[in-house]
């Protein structure tokens, strides 16, 4: 009955609340570790308690991080819903189950001039011009590096200069880019992509030197041989040039709804962190327009 009951909530998950794979794998870990719980009290998903729940979230405080713990919170609220919603469950356990309330750490973005030297980095050699390009389309369209690693060749148009973007739970949407990010992209696909002897079978459109698709990793990779290359003090992340990206619009006054429809951001309360980086523009604007400055 219970694996049943799991099966048709990971479905209910995978088909109605559209969450990714990796999400998935996540809700699965945390729900064996919540129902082992249960099994090892002998009690049963009705009779769980406060003091109980309390007890369980203790026993892992040494093994989780608090973003691991808040995600763990949510998949079994969530699970705890869904029970109630088929009437499994006729009341709730826990009422009041809120997931931890977690500091926002702002992000680490790169100034104008520090994106300039990283995408200056890449050399001439076919790995350089492909990693020119990579680069370019990350800081043009602001894409997370796993996007960009599942591009295929058909999701550009370069006559538009535009890019279909598959984010989480497996939605489209489209980002257009500029002048410099398509010569980088156009100059890949022609001296490099299709110079590739014999042709690659591979739809992707950024190819390792195996001919496949690249990995997250390997861009990530990419991503921190050119800081290197660059000579940057920062700390680089797989999120930088997306962070500089957003961050660099919103200073030029792009509006916030539109930066987070271009990064794929479900709620504008995730956008919203980008607006505590750009307090001395809000300062200036105040000082121009405000009647007593």
């Amino acid at each position: 009955m219970e694996n049943r009951q799991l099966e048709n909530f990971f479905g209910y998950l995978a088909a109605e609340r559209g969450l990714s794979p990796n999400t998935l794998l996540a809700y699965r870990r945390d729900l064996r570790r919540f129902l082992e719980f249960l099994d090892r009290k002998n009690i049963a998903v009705a009779e769980i308690s406060y003091p109980l729940f309390t007890s369980f979230l203790m026993e892992l405080r040494e093994t989780l991080s608090a973003s691991s713990t808040a995600r763990l919170v949510a998949a079994i609220s969530t699970y705890l819903k869904f029970l109630l919603q088929e009437g499994t469950l006729k009341t709730h356990p826990l009422t009041d189950l809120e997931s931890p309330r977690l500091e926002k750490n702002l992000p680490v973005f790169l100034s104008r001039q520090e994106v300039e030297k990283l995408l200056s980095a890449p050399g001439e050699s076919p790995a350089g011009i492909r990693d020119k390009a990579i680069l370019e389309l990350l800081y043009a369209t602001g894409m997370r590096v796993s996007e960009l690693a599942t591009l295929k060749m058909n999701d550009l148009d370069l006559a538009e200069n535009l890019v279909k973007v598959r984010g989480k739970g497996n939605k489209e949407r489209l980002i257009p880019f500029g002048r410099p990010a398509a010569n980088a992209v156009s100059r890949y696909l022609n001296d490099v992509r299709s110079a590739v002897q014999p042709q690659p079978v591979s739809a992707c459109l950024f190819l390792s030197r195996q001919k496949k698709g690249l990995s997250r990793q390997s861009v990530w990779k990419i991503l921190r041989k050119a800081a290197l290359t660059a000579g940057l003090a920062k700390t680089i992340y797989p999120h930088t040039l997306r962070h500089s990206f957003a961050t660099h619009l919103l200073e030029a006054g792009a509006d916030i709804r539109i930066v987070q429809e271009l990064l794929g951001h479900q709620s504008l309360a995730t956008t919203q962190i980008y607006t505590h980086l750009d307090r001395s523009r809000l300062k200036e604007a105040h000082r121009r327009f405000h009647p007593r400055p």
